[in-house]
């Protein structure tokens, strides 16, 4: 009996003195050769090549590193624009329509470089693209908001027929109506001033 060391797991196993082939420890199952000469390893790896299936791989090497995601900075200046314009398109919602010409884009290219980095761990603009998404799907919630506000505005509360203008009403000259009591405040509330006038 010989005693030898697995060469996995380092523990002592008992072969045979003319032991040779491959053996699994009984303590890993790890499998190893012993006793094998030069020309009995190559016809068992010739053996094994002609009974394993052919598997091709291709490696796709994507850098880490790499160049600079210009996508997420122009989607962070695109959602920039687009919540400096909520304010605006909050208080008149033909701007806060063009606003949304910004917004939308931001987010479509902030997803675009999501989807470009996604396969890659610890990419260096990991923190750019989460940031460029975040900030373009805020100012696309805050830019929408406003505009549901207004729709519902207008075709909720704004509408007055010409009668109801005399009971609490004002009409103003550019056709919306404000309550009787704003007319006159020292505030203009009528988009052409005639409650003041």
């Amino acid at each position: 009996m010989v005693e030898i060391l697995c060469p996995h797991c380092e523990e002592e196993i008992e072969l045979d003195d003319d032991a040779s082939g491959e053996f699994a420890c009984p303590y890993c199952e790890g499998e190893f050769e012993w006793g094998m000469d030069e020309e009995d390893e190559l016809d068992a790896f010739m053996l094994q090549a002609d009974t394993s299936p052919v598997i091709q791989t291709q490696n796709v090497v994507i850098p880490a590193g790499g160049e600079s995601n210009t996508i997420a900075i122009v989607a962070i200046v695109f959602s920039g624009i687009a919540a400096l314009g909520v304010l605006s398109g909050a208080w008149l919602p033909l701007l806060g329509l063009c606003n949304l010409l910004f917004a939308i884009p931001a987010l479509l290219l902030s997803y675009m470089s999501r989807e470009k980095i996604r396969h890659v761990e610890n990419h260096k603009d990991t923190t750019l693209v989460k940031t460029a998404w975040i900030i373009s799907l805020v100012s696309l919630i805050l830019t929408i908001l406003p505009q549901i506000f207004w729709l519902i505005y207008i075709f909720a509360f704004a509408e007055v027929s010409d009668s109801d203008v005399g009971d609490g009403w004002f009409l103003c000259g550019s056709g919306e109506t404000i309550p009787e009591a704003w007319v006159g405040d020292g505030e203009i509330d009528c988009l052409d001033g005639s409650d003041e006038n």
